[in-house]
């Protein structure tokens, strides 16, 4: 079953580490054969501009499709121990491609000091196969403005 509302809190382009705990499982994950995928979205219904509406994606391995449309490449940047997952977040990881770079790829426009708020899912398969994936947390990541990045200290 989904963890929902695991609800992130960062300043504007923090690197950040997210761990999520799997709770739900009776043996140990076989981190080996599985996979995750992690992304970060403008909401939960992205409109058909994928590249505009994902900001980032994160993924371990390579997939496979299993009939499915599209395919799961490595993203990098997480990693499955025994009981959870990881994913790291840098500041920036050098990539420009397919949303991967770290927290730069958000780029929130703040309106009156106001945070903006984004939706983020974590999609595990025990086999590394996506038709037989399942989302694993929901919630969001709200973004704050950040005085040490206004400054203009980091970018």
């Amino acid at each position: 079953m989904p963890a929902l509302n695991q609800n992130l809190i960062i300043y504007d382009l923090d690197k950040f580490h997210v761990r999520f705990a799997v709770t739900d499982t009776t043996v140990a994950i076989d981190a080996l054969n599985a996979r995750v995928w992690w992304g970060v979205a403008t909401s939960p219904a992205p409109t058909t501009n994928w590249a505009t509406d994902v900001k980032i994606q994160k993924s371990n391995n390579s997939w496979t499709p299993g009939g499915a449309l599209n395919t799961v490449e490595d993203f990098g940047d997480m990693s499955i121990g025994s009981y959870h997952i990881d994913v790291e977040i840098p500041l920036n990881s050098g990539s420009t491609s397919d949303n991967q770079s770290g927290s730069v790829n958000l780029n929130p426009t703040f309106t009156d000091s106001s945070p903006v708020t984004y939706y983020h899912e974590c999609v595990y398969s025990a086999v590394n196969q996506q038709q037989s994936s399942t989302v694993v947390s929901t919630g969001t990541v709200t973004v704050y403005q950040s005085l040490f990045t206004k400054q203009e200290y980091r970018k």
